[in-house]
């Protein structure tokens, strides 16, 4: 079975128990280690990839959802290790197949700082 949010994103039981845990008031909320080492190594999901590729497209992609003030924060803090001239307005995230614990390098972008060309992207 699986869980339905209101935009769609659909969540087998087993992946919505990984990242979150029901609180006694019925509400979900972030799954935390309580550990301080689990803390420090924990991974904090920023967004779920919603399709491996964009129908029609020639060039290997995929879609997602992601919180842009998280992703915009990861790139500056990308940028403080860069040289001005090295920045790019992707960001390197690292993602994961939920069944796989291997993390994959890959590049994301902000759709909405594409404003005139955000319906192409798409």
């Amino acid at each position: 079975s699986s869980v339905k949010s209101e935009v769609g994103l659909k969540l087998s039981d087993s992946a919505m128990k990984s990242y979150f845990k029901e609180n006694s008031s019925g509400k979900w909320e972030m799954q935390i280690p309580d550990d301080s080492i689990g803390r420090q190594s924990h991974r904090w999901p920023i967004g779920f990839i919603t399709s491996g590729c964009v129908q029609g497209s020639k060039k290997l992609s995929a879609e997602g959802f992601c919180e842009a003030v998280l992703l915009s924060h990861l790139r500056e803090e990308q940028w403080k290790e860069m040289l001005l001239k090295q920045r790019r307005s992707e960001i390197y995230v690292l993602v994961r197949n939920l069944k796989s614990v291997a993390y994959r390098l890959a590049l994301a972008s902000i759709v909405l700082e594409y404003q005139e060309n955000d319906i192409e992207f798409l």
